[in-house]
């Protein structure tokens, strides 16, 4: 998990270096200190969803953010879904 969360803090930081955003504008826009986000792209695991969603607003990434959290596109969980359909559907006997 420590990775997920240094790779996730290292693609924050390109993100912002790719937009040409500062720093100072990033913690502004997210109303966190400067010291919050050297922990973020760090990887501490201690820093909330909360203000992992507000830098990624901050930045513009927020949209792909909850794209990706909504459950329509949780492929893993539709193919589950679909492995427990039932093999056939037969009609019922009429009495």
């Amino acid at each position: 998990m420590r990775r997920a969360h240094k790779k996730l803090g290292r693609d924050i930081e390109i993100a912002r270096k790719r937009r040409r955003i500062t720093q100072q504008m990033v913690c502004e826009r997210a109303s966190i200190s400067s010291s919050t986000y050297q922990r973020l792209i760090a990887g501490d695991r201690e820093i909330s969803i909360g203000v992992f969603s507000m830098v990624l607003m901050a930045i513009g990434l927020d949209g792909r953010f909850f794209q990706n959290l909504d459950s329509s596109n949780d492929m893993q969980g539709l193919l589950l879904e679909e492995t427990r359909l039932p093999k056939a559907i037969r009609r019922r006997k009429q009495k």
